[in-house]
């Protein structure tokens, strides 16, 4: 796409001569040098002097400053565009949509043209690397605004439960709260798995250690979590309470947000265990990776596992 200022330098160059206006009757260019006339030594102007009047050349001299401006762009100033007619409005940056700037489009054959604005400069910017898209912060809690980290809880939860995912519907929503989730694990009487994400005391109680940061404003809730894990292990599987597959005392759903936050504080203190950038998009290999950091097997020791895990990663958005 031409600008005008690549049109105008063009018709300096040539002298009126370019190709798109010389044959146009609707854009007058004023009195212009002929380079086929019988008299070479005829009087044209065409460069202005420093104070905007017209410099007048003979012929040779003429062709002498044709040859000067081919080697550096002629200056295109206010002065210049009113020596080649170009209409006041379009000089002092106004919109195409005026009747003059309309002739002057009319006489362009084939060629776009962008009438530049004073208003309106141009900003070169740099190239930005990519980074992880982020949800609509008006519908998504402020902890999965990271979409590895949303992705990453959906394929968790999916593969935690994978025995009632489909009942529950998690393939398409793991985020919302269900009761049915906030257990035990029955599997092992000396866990104390526990939530959606099967939080582990020991797991909560190392990383809040570790990274304290990433667990701002979660402190009381992670206390809470560490206690209710650490009655479990004290516990027989057989407790109304704290038994294998029993709610405990955080199933509510007032505690769903804080439950939530301290999974993904885990996973953000994982990948920065091994090394995962999530403010850039995760490669497979980085996903491999944090998901075997967080099973603690790799895929030929639980395949079933990572099937579920993967098959939610990647579907969620």
């Amino acid at each position: 796409m031409k600008d005008i200022k690549s049109i105008l330098f063009e018709i300096a160059k040539n002298n009126g001569k370019s190709k798109d206006f010389r044959k146009s009757k609707d854009f007058p260019m004023g009195k212009v040098y002929d380079p086929d006339a019988k008299d070479p030594n005829s009087m044209e102007w065409d460069p202005l002097n420093k104070d905007g009047t017209k410099k007048l050349l003979n012929g040779f001299e003429y062709k002498k400053w044709i040859k000067s401006q081919k080697k550096s762009k002629p200056d295109v100033s206010e002065s210049l565009l009113k020596k080649l007619a170009i209409p006041a409005a379009i000089i002092a940056g106004g919109a195409l949509a005026i009747p003059a700037a309309k002739t002057m489009v009319s006489a362009i054959k084939g060629t776009n043209v962008v009438a530049p604005t004073r208003q309106t400069p141009i900003v070169k910017t740099e190239t930005q690397k990519p980074k992880a898209q982020t949800a609509d912060t008006s519908e998504t809690p402020e902890h999965f605004q990271n979409e590895n980290i949303r992705r990453f809880y959906a394929g968790i939860v999916n593969a935690e439960h994978r025995g009632s995912a489909k009942k529950l519907g998690l393939a398409t929503d793991a985020f919302q709260h269900h009761a049915d989730l906030y257990v035990r694990t029955k599997g092992d009487s000396a866990s104390s798995a526990y939530g959606p994400a099967q939080l582990t005391r020991n797991t909560v109680m190392d990383h809040v250690k570790r990274h304290p940061d990433l667990f701002k404003g979660q402190e009381s809730y992670a206390k809470q979590f560490t206690d209710q894990g650490t009655s479990m292990l004290k516990s027989g599987r057989m407790h109304p309470t704290f038994g294998g597959g029993k709610a405990g005392t955080l199933s509510g759903g007032e505690h769903h947000e804080n439950y939530q936050r301290l999974a993904t504080g885990v996973m953000r203190s994982m990948a920065q265990d091994i090394g995962v950038d999530l403010e850039k998009p995760m490669s497979d290999g980085d996903h491999y990776r944090l998901t075997k950091r967080w099973r603690g097997v790799g895929q030929k020791e639980d395949p079933a596992y990572y099937t579920a895990h993967n098959g939610a990663y990647s579907t969620t958005k």
